[in-house]
């Protein structure tokens, strides 16, 4: 004899920054998405999130590169980027996501 189960379905309804704390990611936006490998031109990351802090990653290599503490009032954070030879680098806020709204790349050229 077969029982009748009643499934109840429940929805949440998250805020994007929510969706990301759960990935512990963060939305990330970048000033110059070049610079010029001479030691001394900056790119600025901005992190945007209501954690209290952000690990940022090497997107290649999952190396971490820094952790980024966030102003509670602004709810942001930044962190410098130069570079003393030509490449690239991608960077994450958090975990991978297929959206990729938490990665930027800055291209560094020679001088």
């Amino acid at each position: 004899m077969k029982e009748d189960t009643e499934v109840k379905e429940t929805w949440i309804s998250l805020t994007e920054d929510e969706f990301l704390a759960g990935f512990m990611a963060a939305f990330v936006t970048v000033d110059k998405m070049a610079i010029l490998a001479d030691g001394l031109d900056t790119a600025v990351l901005t992190v945007t999130s209501t954690m209290p802090e952000v690990n940022i990653y090497n997107d290649e290599t999952a190396d971490l590169v820094a952790i980024i503490s966030i102003d509670p009032e602004t709810n942001t954070g930044t962190l410098p980027i130069t570079a003393t030879d030509h490449g690239s680098i991608r960077l994450r806020a958090g975990l991978p996501l297929k959206s990729k709204v938490n990665q930027v790349e800055v291209f560094f050229s020679a001088i």
